[in-house]
């Protein structure tokens, strides 16, 4: 087991697949050796595999939350969103301290226009974890949406103090203190931005002209 898990990290996916499959063959009921079969599928862009395979695994074991969250995923990727929420409702429920399943559950409802229940859901992620940059920018998005402007600007600085490379959390972050009328801030923000992009993505220079 060790040498499989050891193989998926250091992403050798032959040489994974190839473990499982031997692993299998002995332990025909591992959820592991399906779990990772699926994980694989699932990097590789084969997301009716993956279903298929963590599948297998879950009616194994159904309290493993990573692989619960791979089979959201798959499910969210197949455009089968509510099969998605629900397995991401499950996991919170069931692993409440589980920080993925709250980000990609906010992420769904955020596309779903349901701001108050993607914020709540970000909002547990960042107690869960206050350094996790994903979280506090995703926290942003929501805030800007509701108009929220300044709390917005508070969200994308908390990601920019976890990671000051994030270059989509300056661009946000110009756009909502622009709306306060800060624009000498706002333009900072855009020239970090257009600095970590390294002058590549000439919407920047129009988003920071208008």
């Amino acid at each position: 087991l060790k040498s499989l898990i050891g193989a998926y990290k250091e992403k050798d996916i032959g040489k994974a697949r190839d473990i499982c499959n031997t692993v299998l063959e002995n332990h025909p009921d591992s959820p592991h050796a399906f779990a990772i079969l699926g994980g694989l599928s699932q990097e590789q862009g084969d997301y009716e595999s993956a279903v298929l395979l963590l599948e297998k695994s879950i009616a194994i074991d159904a309290k493993q939350p990573e692989t619960l969250n791979m089979y959201g995923v798959a499910k969210q990727e197949l455009g089968q969103r509510d099969d998605a929420i629900a397995v991401f409702e499950k996991i919170v429920k069931l692993f409440p301290d589980f920080i993925d399943a709250h980000i990609n559950l906010g992420n769904l409802r955020y596309e779903d226009n349901q701001f108050l229940a993607a914020k709540t859901s970000f909002n547990i992620a960042i107690s869960l974890n206050p350094k996790d940059a994903d979280a506090h920018y995703n926290l942003g998005n929501t805030l800007r949406e509701l108009g929220k402007w300044e709390f917005a600007a508070s969200a994308y600085d908390a990601c920019l103090d976890n990671d000051s490379t994030y270059k989509k959390a300056y661009t946000n972050k110009a756009s909502v203190l622009r709306q306060t009328d800060r624009d000498l801030d706002a333009l900072k923000n855009y020239d970090e931005a257009i600095r970590l992009d390294g002058c590549q993505d000439v919407r920047l220079f129009y988003e920071r002209a208008i």
